[in-house]
């Protein structure tokens, strides 16, 4: 049986204040990544598997921050089981 991380299970158990704060406790090299890319967005879908993506389109908003819709390309082999090995994904993709 695959184990599920406490920041996942947060997630899952839709406590986000608590998730984001395991993240930031346990991966702060990884966010502070994340936070200084231009353009990505970190995407989960139904089935709890998460990507980060980098290509994609959307409208321009008039004042920022406003309503958008969004469109993202992920591969296939951008999804991952979670959020730590979505960010490390592209890390390794971007070198």
């Amino acid at each position: 049986m695959k184990q599920i991380s406490e920041y996942t299970l947060a997630l899952k158990e839709m406590d986000y204040e608590i998730a984001v704060k395991k993240l930031k406790d346990c991966h702060c090299e990884l966010f502070d990544w994340l936070s200084k890319q231009d353009g990505v967005a970190l995407v989960n879908d139904d089935f709890g598997h998460w990507a980060v993506a980098t290509s994609g389109m959307q409208n321009v908003p008039r004042n920022p921050p406003d309503d958008i819709q969004t469109t993202f390309f992920i591969e296939k082999a951008e999804w991952k089981d979670s959020i730590e090995e979505a960010i490390k994904y592209a890390i390794q993709e971007q070198v």
